[in-house]
């Protein structure tokens, strides 16, 4: 509960008048839930760099959600734009793998 209250301080004392610091973390944002979206490698380096820049309480923060979005993301285009793409040939496997399984009794 103490670091949510001192990153709560934080946003108010320095982003009132510093927008560019603001932007720069939105940016942030954005960049790491598709980065996380397209699972490319190398997610540590990224958080260890935006820690050097930003520090820790504001990264903690606000990598969380873009990593379990992105994830949520990823996940779900490919449980469900997939599956339907892929529907017909999975059928076809089914079926060829039913048929090897009864002939062998």
């Amino acid at each position: 509960m103490e670091y949510l209250l001192k990153f709560i301080e934080y946003v108010c004392c320095n982003f009132y008048n510093n927008y560019f610091e603001l932007l720069l973390l939105l940016l942030l944002f954005i960049f790491v839930l598709i980065y996380n979206y397209i699972s490319l490698p190398g997610n540590i380096i990224l958080m260890l760099s935006s820690v050097y820049f930003f520090g820790l309480f504001i990264v903690y923060f606000i990598s969380i959600l873009p990593v379990t979005f992105g994830s949520l993301i990823f996940f779900v285009f490919f449980s469900v734009f997939l599956k339907i793409i892929f529907q017909n040939s999975i059928i076809g496997i089914y079926k060829k793998l039913i048929i090897i399984q009864l002939s062998t009794y």
